[in-house]
């Protein structure tokens, strides 16, 4: 799906960055404003996107790679989001037990979005791939979603 070690460009400077399309930006390798405004012809907002529901990313993702549409069905390693919340794990409790390690997920983590690719993290507010270890935010934040892109 793209330069996995990708960082997407901003064209428009005067846009905020929103992290659903910031991880879609990362998974297609794309710029983000290219991304931005496909996400928001396929999910037809006519404000623009403030946020994404995790159905959202799945509906761009299977809109811009019909090929992953059917990996997709099968590869939501978890899904967290029915069950208590104290039973979901951390971050960092799921970032050491993955199965794949050098695959390339998309998290959903306490209404945010990253992109998890080996080692590295991305997501919209630091911009670049930084190492878990180096990573202080959302360590500690309780999971909703993951899957296994590649």
């Amino acid at each position: 799906m793209g330069n996995h070690f990708n960082v997407p460009k901003r064209t428009q400077k005067k846009r905020r960055t929103w992290c659903g399309p910031y991880a879609l930006a990362v998974l297609f390798g794309t710029n983000y404003d290219r991304t931005y405004s496909m996400c928001v012809k396929w999910l037809r907002k006519s404000r623009g996107i403030t946020g994404m529901y995790e159905c959202e990313m799945l509906h761009c993702i299977k809109r811009r790679n019909q090929s992953v549409a059917k990996q997709l069905a099968t590869s939501q390693v978890a899904g967290y989001n029915y069950g208590d919340r104290r039973e979901r794990p951390t971050m960092t409790q799921w970032y050491k037990s993955r199965a794949v390690k050098t695959g390339t997920y998309l998290v959903a983590v306490t209404g945010h979005f990253l992109a998890v690719r080996g080692t590295k993290i991305i997501d919209n507010q630091s911009g670049q791939w930084e190492s878990f270890a180096a990573r202080r935010s959302y360590k500690s934040s309780r999971i909703s979603g993951v899957w296994l892109i590649s």
